[in-house]
């Protein structure tokens, strides 16, 4: 990179790091124009030192260019009129002639050619862009129409959810009714039952401690009952045993 800045003429500080270094040949050859500048050919060179200059053409669409088209003619008609006997200089000066004389109206007919593919090509190119345009928009009413089908969904959904929830709540909302209706009427029925609530009064007493009660009450009754009936099976049996020892002495 030194050597390359001390060739263009730049001036540099010599203990400059190699990044510096680099940022100053980039600035260098941006004011050039870009590294093109700088990219030399040998053939060129060569040419260059004996006084000619070489021209280029662009090395694409060589049927843009008119001078293509002449140059195709041109070696055309050397190849016919030549034989394998033909010096280079003869070569030459045929080369020039036919250069010199190539006629004005058929050079005239090469740039129309030429502007006629023009023409084509700047149609299919736009035509491109149009059909390009036209794609993109199609892609974007797609994903419009994606997004809102998605928001819809989510929205359904939503809706949905809400609804089965308040159903939900709805049921819960029915089953404590009716258990706490079930309640009241088990409650209305234990008090009819018992004689502690009529029509018409209000009860007397506490509930839970009657109800307390009332099922002590049913607890001994049943525990009675019980004893009654073990009681009873005693009886029947100890008379069963009786009765077949009767009938044993008898025997």
């Amino acid at each position: 990179m030194k050597d390359f800045l001390t060739r263009h003429g730049i001036l540099y500080d010599v203990s400059a790091k190699r990044a510096e270094l680099f940022d100053k040949v980039e600035e260098y050859v941006a004011s050039k124009g870009g590294r093109w500048y700088f990219k030399k050919y040998i053939v060129d060179e060569f040419a260059k030192s004996k006084g000619v200059s070489v021209v280029r053409l662009p090395p694409y669409h060589c049927e843009l260019n008119a001078i293509e088209m002449l140059w195709a003619d041109v070696k055309q008609e050397l190849r016919r009129e030549g034989t394998v006997d033909t010096t280079l200089a003869d070569v030459r000066l045929n080369t020039l002639r036919l250069l010199r004389s190539f006629p004005s109206e058929k050079a005239a007919k090469l740039m129309e050619h030429v502007e006629k593919l023009e023409d084509e090509m700047r149609q299919k190119l736009q035509e491109h862009k149009e059909k390009r345009q036209r794609w993109l928009k199609q892609k974007l009413e797609e994903r419009k129409a994606q997004r809102r089908a998605r928001a819809e969904a989510d929205a359904l959904r939503a809706e949905a959810a809400a609804v089965e929830e308040k159903n939900a709540e709805e049921i819960e909302a029915e089953e404590n009714r009716r258990l706490e209706e079930a309640e009241e009427d088990r409650a209305r029925k234990i008090r009819s039952e018992y004689g502690y609530l009529e029509d018409g009064y209000e009860w007397s007493g506490d509930y839970d401690e009657q109800v307390a009660l009332f099922e002590d009450a049913d607890d001994q009754a049943f525990d009675e009952e019980d004893k009654a009936d073990a009681y009873a099976e005693y009886e029947y049996e100890r008379e069963d045993e009786d009765s077949d020892a009767v009938e044993e002495s008898e025997l």
